[in-house]
């Protein structure tokens, strides 16, 4: 994912969403901005692995390690965190 292309759609929102593919339609984008999310897109129409996913979260957030992601793509998220997936 680093070296995929990026969309950011609401830039000072106070929470983080990352969407590994375009969504259709834009009520999705819409919610999400009312919640005050921040929403980082992924605009490449490959699957991503995880570690693609990875390597694209620590880019666009240096300060995160990689401690701090692996929860977030493994089958339970840590408490407070939410992961959703369509597979």
């Amino acid at each position: 994912m680093s070296d995929k292309e990026w969309r950011t759609h609401n830039p000072s929102g106070s929470k983080r969403v990352v969407v590994t593919k375009e969504l259709p339609g834009g009520r999705w984008l819409e919610i999400l901005t009312r919640a005050d999310c921040k929403v980082e897109i992924c605009t490449s129409t490959d699957i991503l692995s995880a570690e693609e996913i990875e390597a694209g979260i620590l880019m666009r957030y240096p300060a995160w390690q990689e401690k701090d992601i692996l929860p977030f793509l493994g089958d339970n998220p840590p408490q407070g965190g939410t992961k959703y997936c369509k597979r």
